[in-house]
C-alpha cells in the first residue's frame, strides 16, 4: 500500500468512470495513468492509503528476488516476513527508484497498539481490546455482541479494518473477552463477507479462502512479526520464518 495524497486521488480518479456515493469509504483509482487497462488501486478516504489492486502480486512479480517467495501450490506469492520487508524495498527500487507503477512509497500494512502506547500479546482476546485479538474494529452485531466499547472505531490495524470495516467480514469467534464463542462456523473469511458494498470486486487475488491464509504487518517483534488471517479474523504474532502474504 502507499499513502495517496488527497490532491493526486482527485488527479487519477477524474479518468474513471466511477459513481461516487455519498459513504463511499473505497474508491478504484488509476496509478499508472493508463485508464483503458483498468485501475491498479483501491483508495480508503478513511485511512487515507491505497492499497493494491492485487493483493497478492509477488504470486506474478518478484521485482528481481531471486529465491525466498514460493510459485507455486495454495500458499503462491508467500514469503518469511524479512523477505517481505526485501520485497518491498524492490517494489520501490524499479524503474531506476521510481518504483512500480512509478510510485516509490509502497510499504506493509502497519498496525499501532490498541491501547495507544504498548503492543499487548499474550493470550488471545476475541473482543478487541488487545493486539493479539479478534473482533479489532468490529462494530456490534449479532456475531460481535459484546465487543470492547473502548476500541470501537480503531484504525491503527489496516489490515483489521479493512477486513472488519471495508468488507464487514465476521470473526470465527464472537467479542466475549478471554472465551471464544463461535456462531457460525462457516460465515468467517473475506470470501464469505457480507460485502454489502461489494467491495471485494475492487481487488484481485485476495487469500482468504484457505485456513492459513494470512498477510504479514510490517511490524516485527524480536524473532516474530504482526500479521492478520484473513480466513478468520484475527491479529497476533507469528514466527518471522513462516511463510505468508504481502498487501502492500
Amino acid at each position: 500500500m502507499k499513502i495517496l495524497s488527497i490532491v493526486r486521488l482527485a488527479l487519477v480518479s477524474a479518468t474513471l468512470p466511477i459513481t461516487f456515493g455519498t459513504n463511499a469509504a473505497l474508491v478504484a483509482v488509476d496509478l499508472d495513468g493508463n485508464a483503458a487497462n483498468g485501475h491498479e488501486g483501491v483508495y480508503d478516504d478513511v485511512l487515507d492509503i491505497t492499497w493494491l489492486r492485487d493483493a497478492n502480486i509477488a504470486a506474478s512479480d518478484q521485482f528481481g528476488l531471486n529465491g525466498g517467495i514460493s510459485l507455486g501450490g495454495p500458499a503462491i506469492g508467500s514469503m518469511n516476513w524479512d523477505t517481505a520487508e526485501t520485497f518491498i524495498a524492490a517494489m520501490n527500487a524499479v524503474n531506476s527508484g521510481a518504483g512500480y507503477l512509478g510510485i516509490n512509497t509502497w510499504r506493509q500494512p502497519t498496525a499501532t497498539p490498541v491501547n495507544g502506547t504498548n503492543y499487548v500479546f499474550g493470550t488471545a482476546t476475541y473482543d478487541g481490546s488487545t493486539d493479539q485479538s479478534y473482533n479489532l474494529t468490529a462494530p456490534p452485531g449479532p456475531y460481535n455482541p459484546t465487543p470492547d466499547l473502548e476500541t470501537l472505531g480503531f484504525t491503527g490495524s489496516e489490515l483489521a479494518y479493512h477486513y472488519y470495516n471495508n468488507f464487514e467480514a465476521i470473526a470465527e469467534c464472537s467479542g466475549t473477552g478471554t472465551d471464544c464463542v463461535k456462531y457460525n462456523l462457516n460465515a468467517h473469511g473475506i470470501h464469505r463477507a457480507p460485502d454489502p458494498n461489494n467491495y471485494r470486486a475492487l481487488f484481485d487475488n485476495i487469500q482468504t479462502e484457505n485456513v492459513s491464509s494470512s498477510y504479514w504487518a510490517g511490524i516485527g517483534v524480536d524473532d516474530k512479526a504482526m500479521r492478520f488471517r484473513t480466513f478468520w479474523g484475527s491479529q497476533g504474532l507469528d514466527e518471522k520464518h513462516l511463510f505468508r502474504h504481502v498487501w502492500a
